[in-house]
């Protein structure tokens, strides 16, 4: 009897379905996708217009884009799960205004020059995305929103100079001592779709959104920092200290303006 019984739990048992869903797509884990990031220019020139400001140059207005391009690398760590490494490229335009000593004994001590920047940024990321399972989403594919924190590593080339001289007559300036680098924080916050549209093959749409994290951005934007120039009270920069601070403000802000909101697409594959 007992043995009877014991066939008869048995069978029953293996009878009901056991469902086990594994992680990724297939039980792949892992994609890699290309990406482009755009969004009209609004405000400010970029690498190939010189945007809004009409005063600088023979070129101005004119529609613009902002654009980055990248790569990301994704892992999925659980059914609504993905982390993520990105890596992406940007230029953009930026205007400077930097001072050196004047060889005149007129006033103006300084002499004034007008730079036209290409600015290349080089970002990094880490991230993560959460897809929404409630909506029928299983990571990577479907519906998610997502956080990441980047680092931009910019650098400036100057394509153009117009300096003005306190003493029309003498050409004889010193060097302007710029060390066009500066670094730029900021959180990310996307939200998109991710679709498997052919056996492996990811198609990717979204939107994404970038806090800076520098406070110079802010304090520039909101008019509690200005530009350096010779002979503040308020500070004790040499030319070649201020020129870079000014730098350092300007190619933030513009970077952080450059990419605070973008629509993208990216293909991929579950490899």
């Amino acid at each position: 009897m007992q043995r009877t019984l014991l066939a008869l739990l048995c069978i029953t048992l293996g009878g009901i379905p056991v469902f086990c869903q594994v992680p990724g797509y297939l039980g792949k884990r892992l994609s890699i996708q290309a990406e482009f990031h755009s969004m009209p220019a609004l405000n400010g020139p970029t690498a190939n217009n010189r945007g809004l400001q009409t005063h600088y140059g023979d070129k101005g207005g004119g529609f613009a884009l902002n654009w980055n391009a990248g790569l990301r690398a994704g892992y999925v760590t659980s059914r609504s799960n993905q982390v993520l490494a990105s890596l992406d490229y940007f230029k953009t335009g930026m205007i400077q205004d930097a001072y050196s000593p004047s060889s005149s004994f007129g006033s103006p001590e300084y002499d004034s020059h007008a730079l036209f920047y290409n600015i290349t940024g080089i970002t990094g990321g880490i991230g993560t995305r959460g897809f929404a399972t409630e909506k029928g989403a299983l990571a990577p594919m479907g519906r998610y929103s997502g956080f990441s924190l980047n680092a931009t590593f910019l650098r400036g080339d100057i394509l153009d100079k117009r300096t003005s001289y306190s003493d029309p007559f003498s050409e004889s300036h010193a060097p302007l001592g710029i060390d066009a680098k500066a670094l730029l924080f900021s959180l990310g916050f996307e939200t998109g779709v991710n679709f498997v549209v052919k056996d492996r093959l990811l198609l990717n749409v979204g939107a994404k959104f970038n806090l800076p994290l520098s406070p110079r951005v802010y304090r520039y934007a909101f008019g509690e920092e200005y530009d350096w120039y010779p002979y503040n009270p308020d500070t004790d920069y040499t030319f070649a200290e201020g020129n870079t601070e000014n730098f350092k403000t300007l190619a933030t802000t513009r970077a952080a303006l450059h990419n605070l909101v973008m629509l993208y697409i990216g293909v991929g594959l579950l490899p």
